[in-house]
């Protein structure tokens, strides 16, 4: 792991340490975690092989509505 330097706010100190102390860790370590997740959000999706898995698992569960019923539904809200 390499060291890095990061300007913070006050208020987002404050916060941060305040967020750690209840947590019982460290800033750092709510800082990687808070990276961690952001850049999980920003990685590509395969709609395709999304769209797939989904599909398969919708179609493997009997007691799923089917697409008429979703669209009876969706037209009675």
């Amino acid at each position: 792991m390499q060291r890095s330097q990061i300007y913070l706010s006050e208020q987002h100190l404050g916060r941060l340490a305040t967020c750690a102390r209840a947590r019982g860790t460290t800033q750092s370590a709510l800082i990687r975690e808070a990276l961690d997740e952001y850049l999980l959000r920003q990685t590509p999706v395969d709609k395709r092989a999304l769209r797939s898995r989904s599909f398969a698992a919708w179609s493997a569960n009997p007691s799923a509505p089917t697409l008429a019923e979703l669209r009876s539904e969706e037209r009675s809200l």
